[in-house]
Parts: C-alpha cells; sequence; structure tokens
C-alpha cells in the first residue's frame, strides 16, 4: 500500500506544482498518469510476459481512449495530443514510477529470492 500512497501524492504534487492555473490539465494528467503507472507496475510485478497480458494492457489502453471521448468535458482533449502534455506525463510518471522500479531492482539483486536462485537469474 506505501507504493500506492507515494505514487498517488507524487502524482498530484507534480500535477498541482506544474498546473497551478488549470484544474481540467490537473484532471487530464492525472487520470492519463494513473493509468500508465499502472500499467507499468503490471509489467514489472512479473516474472514472465504472456501474451495475453499483452493483450489486456492494449485493450485497456483502449478502454482509456475510449474514456477519453466518453469524458471529453471532464477533459482537456485538444491539450492531450501537445509535446506539452507528453513532457510533464513522462516527468510525472518518471518520478511517480521510476524509483520503486529501481528500488526493487536492486533490493532483488541484493536479496534474491529463492525462486530467482534456482532460476540462476540472481535477482530481478
Amino acid at each position: 500500500i506505501w507504493m500506492s500512497v507515494y505514487q498517488g501524492s507524487m502524482i498530484m504534487f507534480l500535477c498541482i506544482f506544474l498546473f497551478e492555473d488549470s484544474f481540467l490539465y490537473i484532471e487530464t494528467i492525472t487520470f492519463t498518469c494513473l493509468i500508465i503507472i499502472e500499467l507499468l507496475n503490471v509489467f514489472t510485478a512479473v516474472h514472465k510476459v504472456h501474451y495475453l497480458m499483452v493483450v489486456m494492457e492494449l485493450l485497456t489502453l483502449g478502454l482509456y481512449s475510449f474514456c477519453i471521448l466518453v469524458m471529453s468535458e471532464y477533459l482537456a482533449i485538444a491539450y492531450i495530443g501537445t509535446w506539452d502534455f507528453a513532457q510533464k506525463i513522462g516527468l510525472i510518471t518518471g518520478v511517480s514510477w521510476l524509483p520503486l522500479h529501481l528500488a526493487r531492482v536492486i533490493y532483488n539483486k541484493v536479496y534474491p529470492t529463492d525462486y530467482s536462485k534456482l532460476r540462476g537469474s540472481g535477482g530481478s
């Protein structure tokens, strides 16, 4: 649960810091970041990626796109395709997801699980 609290806090803090003047942009960025971070969390939590996982991740992105269209009055659709949007999504996603992922990789290298030792991968 601490991971979710950290990620949610970082998303909100950075969104409010980067978009102090537009609540509509904050909603758009937070919704997008949450989806992307959860997709990254799923891929980094598994040992082996199955093709059905990839299909479901793509389906999730499709549902995200559908939600963007349906909730067009609540989200800044015109802003989504801009370079500024992509940069801020990248920054917020990186700050929210990357430190926890790196900490997990380092921890797994220092303290490998029995499963990792049996596989011979030495962690991760």
